[in-house]
């Protein structure tokens, strides 16, 4: 690569025709590398790294044809671009243009337009590809991962929430996420989690260019969002493999000298030439084998075993989650939501609601992992037992006693259809044979027993405890008057005799009075 920065020079624009250059063409590294050149530290890595020397890998290798030459130079096939070692041989290797487009600085206006985060430069040569040139199909593992669909997680919200998009949106996290600073332009097209986000394309000082060392890589999204009960937890693998996770629970570590890339990128070879690369970052059981060979780690383990060890962790975790964690859960929730009802005060509400927020996160923790368990068994127990005991903490703290009884008058008669009270709510309902039961907080209380809003009585100070039943046996309480219908009747009889007399008089007065005559028996002219 050295040999190469020092053979050429500076290739730069003269006039157009054969063996000259023109702005725009296809210009050779060397012109974004020379002299006072705003890129020669950029070059600089570049030049160690494999892409510096793809054309030596190609024509040392025993395999190599001329059809190979388009992913080992730059510009193969397109105008300006590579046409053979005698003709083009400053475009030899995979050079800045291959991602940046030929001469990008030929138009200022638009040289930063040409920063592209896009997977198909890096999958136009990392890819199956088809006979001769079956190689490494990186593009075509990642195409079918997680990482591919980044953008459409929550609706494809995580493009413009500023608590996702640092790890879900290429061009966010190169910058920001990695780099430490702030993106500038537009991003009027994001990009999800290409090569480029763990790979730096200039060259880096880790293996396979990567941004940060093997161990790290992964936990720089896969961290939890939240260490805090009440805050929803989101990505937290490199916390459950650490065993720990912001609750006062012992940490728990597990298979120590075992990092994300090992079980989740296992690459093997399937074939000649071909190779699985582990870029759909779904982890294998060949992974487990392949170190449990007996020499490396104990116990030695075949494939199938090592899938039967996982399939149990997780069966483990699974069923605890169903069968007890979750029952536990819902059980607290529904206590939480009667609590007020019940006539638990806002300070013990609070309380339980404190160990239901604990009790959710730490089921969460297990849940949101989504390795049921198999990045850490015996901290996932862990976890989903200190989910069972703060959730059972919550229910039993809201669980309230029973208070049962029969109202009776002076007499010992069944008083029924009365309400029992407390501060406007009404707790229970008197039967025909007197008889009430409700369920209310534990503590010492005054219930009002009324009939409609006429106050009969009360139930003093009474002692209810939590899960407990308070017999108040027969409660007497002044019965109600019954109407006095004889008054009522009097007074109908008395209207209804002023209004016939009334009535009366009035047909009276209103009869025309007979004519007068005279002695004669003529009437009056």
């Amino acid at each position: 690569a050295l040999l190469l920065f020092l053979e050429f020079g500076p290739a730069g624009a003269g006039e157009t025709g054969e063996g000259t250059l023109a702005p725009g063409d296809y210009q050779g590294y060397l012109t974004c590398a020379s002299g006072s050149s705003c890129h020669a530290a950029e070059a600089a890595e570049w030049n160690l790294t494999r892409h510096s020397y793809a054309w030596n890998d190609l024509v040392t290798h025993p395999n190599y044809t001329a059809t190979c030459e388009r992913c080992h130079t730059t510009g193969w096939g397109k105008p300006s671009g590579f046409v053979d070692n005698l003709t083009t041989p400053h475009l030899r290797n995979v050079q800045c243009e291959a991602c940046h487009a030929p001469d990008p600085h030929s138009d200022p206006q638009t040289a930063r337009a040409r920063v592209n985060y896009s997977e198909e430069i890096c999958g136009a040569c990392h890819n199956r590809q088809e006979p001769p040139l079956v190689h490494h199909p990186y593009w075509d593992e990642w195409n079918q991962s997680a990482h591919a669909r980044s953008l459409g997680a929550a609706g494809g919200a995580v493009v413009t929430d500023p608590n996702c998009r640092g790890c879900h949106v290429a061009q966010i996290i190169v910058n920001e996420t990695f780099g430490g600073g702030t993106w500038t332009l537009p991003l009027n097209n994001p990009e999800p989690i290409v090569c480029a986000v763990c790979h730096d394309p200039h060259g880096s000082v880790y293996e396979h260019d990567l941004r940060l060392p093997r161990s790290q890589l992964c936990a720089k999204c896969h961290t939890p969002s939240a260490t805090r009960p009440g805050e929803s937890v989101q990505h937290p693998q490199s916390f459950m493999r650490e065993g720990k996770s912001g609750l006062d629970l012992p940490q728990v570590r597990w298979m120590t000298d075992v990092v994300c890339a090992d079980c989740h990128l296992y690459s093997s070879a399937v074939a000649a030439n071909v190779s699985k690369t582990g870029h759909t970052f779904r982890p294998s059981p060949n992974a487990c084998a392949s170190c449990h060979d007996g020499v490396r780690a104990q116990p030695r383990l075949t494939v199938f075993q090592a899938e039967s060890f996982i399939d149990t962790w997780q069966d483990q975790i699974q069923d605890r989650y169903l069968n007890e964690t979750r029952p536990g859960l819902q059980a607290a929730e529904d206590a939480l939501a009667r609590a007020f009802g019940l006539g638990f005060t806002a300070d013990q509400v609070a309380t339980a609601r404190a160990a239901y927020d604990e009790a959710n996160f730490s089921a969460n923790f297990v849940i949101e992992d989504r390795s049921w368990g198999a990045h850490n068994p015996p901290f996932a127990e862990d976890l989903l037992d200190h989910a069972r005991t703060k959730a059972d903490f919550a229910v039993a703290f809201l669980r309230p006693g029973t208070v049962t009884g029969r109202l009776v008058d002076e007499r010992g008669n069944p008083v029924a259809g009365a309400l029992i009270s407390r501060l406007g709510r009404t707790y229970a309902t008197t039967g025909s044979d007197g008889a009430f039961s409700f369920d209310h907080a534990y503590g010492s209380f005054d219930f009002d027993v009324l009939v409609g809003s006429k106050v009969l009585g009360t139930l003093p100070d009474v002692g209810i405890a939590s899960g407990s039943e308070t017999a108040l046996g027969d409660v007497r309480v002044t019965a109600p008057s019954a109407p006095d219908y004889l008054a009522v009747v009097i007074f109908l009889v008395i209207v209804v005799a002023v209004l016939g007399a009334y009535i009366l008089v009035g047909r009276r007065r209103g009869r025309t009075p007979p004519e007068k005559h005279d002695a004669s028996g003529e009437g009056d002219v």
